[in-house]
């Protein structure tokens, strides 16, 4: 918890200061209107975010990492465009990492354990975390109903590019991973 408290301690001020407001109804704020559509859109990510985040918990960890929804695209020149393009090293750290947030989740890093078993289950991770995010993408359309035009536009932005932002994450790490995880199948003598 102090984990997400130190990554996004001024939005749960504002969470804060707008659940205040809300229920104070004090309409005499100038920042009122924001503080009531900040309310409305912070909770319905909270309650999205831990519903997510207990579904996440109940994915099957058997995808192919390697075909289908989770291959790299030729485009993507196997994670390096992020780089090129967006300059992902540069920020991808200050992104939530729910790993790191919950003592039951998966931690994603690789540390000293380059076991196959480890990396196969960290492959395992960044799937179930692209899985979460496009869901959580879908599902963040709602969010064009629930809070009043135009002002529902700026929001469902929001909520796109960081659910985004995580999905490129997932598929700037997943190639290197992949990478990393047949050079230990070799050495283990359980690969190609």
């Amino acid at each position: 918890m102090l984990y997400i408290f130190k990554k996004i301690w001024y939005l749960i001020f504002l969470l804060l200061l707008s659940t205040y407001a809300f229920f104070a109804k004090t309409t005499d704020w100038v920042i009122y209107p924001f503080l009531f559509r900040y309310f409305r859109f912070a909770w319905y990510v909270v309650i999205m975010g831990g519903v997510a985040n207990l579904a996440g918990r109940f994915i099957p960890r058997k995808f192919n990492f390697e075909s289908g929804l989770f291959a790299p695209h030729k485009w993507e020149k196997n994670g390096k465009i992020y780089q090129e393009k967006l300059k992902i090293k540069s920020w991808k750290d200050s992104m939530m990492d729910m790993s790191k947030a919950s003592e039951k989740a998966q931690s994603k890093d690789v540390g000293q354990d380059l076991s196959s078993k480890h990396l196969y289950t960290l492959l395992q991770e960044t799937c179930v975390a692209e899985v979460v995010h496009i869901a959580l993408i879908i599902l963040g359309l709602s969010l064009l109903f629930f809070i009043e035009w135009p002002y529902n536009l700026f929001w469902e932005a929001a909520y796109l590019v960081f659910n985004s932002l995580d999905i490129i994450i997932q598929r700037y790490n997943r190639p290197r991973l992949v990478s990393i995880y047949k050079r230990a199948l070799r050495m283990e003598g359980k690969g190609k």
